[in-house]
């Protein structure tokens, strides 16, 4: 199983646009785990704890905890939303993971089963040659649909 990391600007509780983007993180970790990857996203992680919370944890708190999932994750998969390329911390998280050398993708809110399943099976066929496993042994993988 792959391990995929899931970034995209945290998710406002004061925008009028909360709750659409909350459904998308929501649909695309779904649609990723229905995939049989093992998905984190710290902006759905972190929205749902705060929304729940009689209190806001400080952004230190947030950054350390998260921080730990970067060495679980095999690939970072970016969602392309309007605010990405202004968001430090999306940009911070894309630097480390190019730095070791992770494959990093981005997706679009849209992204159909069909393209996931591409995306993903590149994933593994890339973890698999660096595990040095052939990639003729990875023909005999079932395909995602």
């Amino acid at each position: 199983m792959i391990n995929l990391l899931l970034t995209c600007p945290d998710i406002n509780s004061n925008s009028s646009n909360e709750l659409i983007q909350f459904n998308i993180v929501s649909r695309t970790v779904a649609q990723i785990m229905s995939n049989g990857m093992g998905v984190f996203s710290p902006a759905l992680h972190k929205y749902s704890i705060e929304k729940n919370s009689k209190s806001s944890l400080e952004s230190s708190f947030w950054k350390q905890f998260h921080s730990s999932f970067l060495s679980w994750a095999d690939a970072l998969l970016v969602l392309d939303l309007p605010e990405v390329d202004n968001c430090f911390e999306v940009q911070e998280v894309i630097t480390i993971f190019r730095n070791a050398e992770k494959p990093v993708r981005f997706i679009t809110p849209d992204l159909s089963n069909a393209q996931l399943g591409v995306l993903l099976s590149d994933l593994t066929i890339k973890q698999h040659t660096q595990l040095g496993v052939s990639c003729q042994a990875l023909q005999d993988l079932p395909t995602i649909n």
